[in-house]
């Protein structure tokens, strides 16, 4: 038996393709960046304004939340 799914849709177009390739790239670079600052120590945190607390909270969101400007 094959399974199908008709409730996704693939990108037919190249514009759309590279569209879905552009967004993963940007959720691994925001993966990357945050597994980052989440490793940083506190006087590299404080030399970039960032509080232990605020860099855990970037640290943990979800890779598709970007702002608006990395996109």
């Amino acid at each position: 038996m094959t399974a199908t799914c008709t409730n996704i849709s693939i990108p037919r177009t190249r514009q759309n393709r590279m569209a879905v390739v552009s967004w993963i790239s940007l959720a691994l670079k925001a993966s990357h960046t945050r597994r980052a600052l989440k490793a940083l120590d506190a006087d590299l945190l404080d030399d970039i304004g960032l509080s232990r607390e605020e860099a855990r909270q970037e640290a943990t969101k979800p890779i598709w939340d970007v702002p608006s400007y990395w996109r």
